[in-house]
């Protein structure tokens, strides 16, 4: 028999990461429930969706910022994707030279994160990053950036020459989902190699295929290790709680995280008649939000669901904090966050570029007692209003994905 060429063997052991994944998955208490073992049998889906995405296909000379190979607002958003931020994805090698150039819209902040490398990658770094507020534009808007080794000059991000897989992550964060207009943008490749095939031989693919593998189980052990930490630290569940921290900033963006950020979470786990009261003083801050996914690091839904909230959307009470309402079912106020069955995942605040870090808190309380706990001037949003809200919001989330 033939020995197994180098493309069969990271088959046997991308295969193996994906079965040691969903062994681990089913191992896990929660998954008694079969709501929550169903969601890990999707999410295995989802990290081999994202693995190609982001391993298997990129084409170095041939890049282009992609969206909806990565993240979709309810069926791939694996490892916890802000809901008011449209990805934009690409990779490219720092040998060569690339040209981003487009016109600004009017939304809240763009910024694009260059890492040499990504997750599963051991060398991972943050060797860039591109606040789109420092650059220069022509009076219309338009503008030209120059990602390369060498300087340029006018707007230019320096690259590393010896770094031939960068992964530009661009996030453009809306506050006013109906009302902000997206960046017009592109990328190319000005010195491709004029031979560079797009298609890949065996060897490469087999490189590629290992990497998505590696991807898969690094994703895994983060998802575990990360919720081992909320737990261990106290983050779950109880009648007064904090969110935690689960990294620090310097080594936030080394891992993927923006570095300009402060990420905050804990698991929740909420029952029909409960309601958790997330209470936070409002800082200086460029942007905050809370999210919520299920128990594997995946997104709830936020565009039929009012699962996330930010600053443009919340309702601040007169002493000048937030608070939410996190439960099942609707309790008729403005900042109600969606739960959605089975009831048991993630929540996650997000701070941008604050100086005082605070850290929300949460209450339990009966969600029949819960005006007790709120300020006496909460309104009452009732039915008709929360499905005119939520309608609003399905359609000016899905348009920024062009849906």
């Amino acid at each position: 028999m033939a020995e197994p060429s180098g493309a069969e063997r990271a088959w046997e052991t991308y295969h193996d990461a994906v079965r040691d994944g969903l062994a681990r998955f089913l191992a896990v208490p929660e998954c008694a429930d079969p709501k929550v073992r169903a969601q890990a049998h999707y999410f295995l889906q989802v990290l081999q969706t994202a693995a190609f995405g982001l391993y298997v296909a990129p084409r170095h000379q041939y890049p282009a910022l992609y969206v909806h190979s990565v993240f979709l607002p309810f069926e791939l958003g694996w490892g916890l994707p802000c809901a008011d931020f449209l990805y934009r994805w690409c990779s490219i090698d720092g040998a060569h030279t690339y040209r981003l150039w487009g016109r600004r819209g009017t939304t809240h902040w763009l910024h694009a994160q260059f890492n040499a490398g990504f997750w599963g990658d051991e060398s991972s770094k943050n060797i860039a990053n591109l606040d789109f507020d420092t650059i220069e534009y022509g009076p219309d808007g338009a503008f030209e950036v120059i990602l390369s080794a060498d300087r340029h000059e006018g707007n230019w991000v320096k690259l590393d020459r010896d770094a031939h897989n960068i992964v530009i992550n661009m996030r453009e964060t809306s506050l006013d989902w109906e009302g902000e207009i997206g960046t017009d943008i592109r990328i190319e490749c000005l010195d491709r190699d004029p031979r560079a095939r797009i298609l890949m031989d065996e060897d490469e693919v087999a490189l590629r295929i290992e990497k998505a593998a590696r991807f898969i189980a690094y994703h895994i052990d983060f998802s575990f290790n990360s919720t081992k930490i909320i737990v261990d630290r106290g983050g779950r569940d109880g009648d007064v709680f904090a969110f935690l921290s689960l990294d620090a900033p310097e080594v936030i963006g080394d891992k993927g995280g923006n570095p300009e950020a402060v990420y905050l979470d804990y698991i929740y786990d909420i029952q029909p008649g409960e309601a958790y009261i997330i209470e936070s003083e409002m800082p200086d801050a460029l942007y905050w939000s809370l999210q919520l996914s299920d128990y594997w690091w995946h997104n709830l839904d936020y565009s039929h669901h009012q699962s996330a909230l930010n600053d443009k959307q919340a309702r601040r009470d007169a002493d000048g904090k937030i608070r939410l309402v996190l439960s099942l079912e609707d309790p008729g106020v403005p900042n109600w966050i969606d739960a959605q069955d089975p009831g048991v995942g993630m929540a996650q605040w997000r701070w941008y570029r604050t100086e005082k870090r605070v850290v929300p808190t949460v209450r339990k309380v009966p969600l029949a007692q819960l005006r007790d706990h709120l300020p006496a001037d909460t309104p009452y949003v009732f039915a008709e209003e929360r499905q005119a809200t939520l309608l609003r919001r399905r359609d000016a989330s899905l348009r920024r994905y062009g849906f």
